[in-house]
């Protein structure tokens, strides 16, 4: 199966973001251009497409998990007699 292209708008609206937060994405470096994305040229208003797997994969490495989710920490105490 093909990897899945879309433009911005697009991309925001199949993983339920703003098309904003994907480009505060690339902003803060948080994805890779040619990896997770590509600008059909040079400008700053040129086109982004979007890999939706690469950009899902790495959409659940960014989150964090929720606190029940985390393995427990270890609380082992000693006894001095």
């Amino acid at each position: 199966m093909a990897t899945p292209w879309l433009r911005t708008v697009q991309a925001a609206a199949h993983i339920g973001c703003s098309p904003a937060t994907l480009r505060r994405l690339i902003r803060d470096g948080k994805v890779r251009s040619g990896l997770h994305y590509m600008q059909s040229h040079v400008g700053k208003n040129s086109p982004i497409t979007w890999n939706l797997n690469a950009l899902e994969k790495r959409l659940g490495e960014l989150t964090p998990m929720p606190a029940s989710s985390k393995p427990a920490a270890s609380t082992t105490t000693t006894e001095n007699d």
